[in-house]
């Protein structure tokens, strides 16, 4: 199994939620936040190799988080 970390940034909790299960049942170390601003702090704490976001959170979107 593998332990990637992965960053979830999705406004919506129940698909937040699904994503994070699916990940953690592979077997990945999953963080997840709620807004881009809550992300970009987060990601500035600790980088992660893989980091899936909503395209279209409030207030930042996708693109200008990546």
């Amino acid at each position: 199994m593998s332990d990637m970390r992965v960053l979830i940034v999705e406004q919506d909790p129940d698909l937040r939620d699904l994503l994070m299960e699916i990940l953690r049942l592979r077997g990945h170390n999953v963080t997840t936040c709620q807004d881009a601003e809550t992300a970009c702090a987060t990601y500035e704490r600790e980088a992660f190799p893989l980091v899936l976001l909503d395209w279209r959170p409030p207030q930042i979107d996708g693109l200008q988080l990546c």
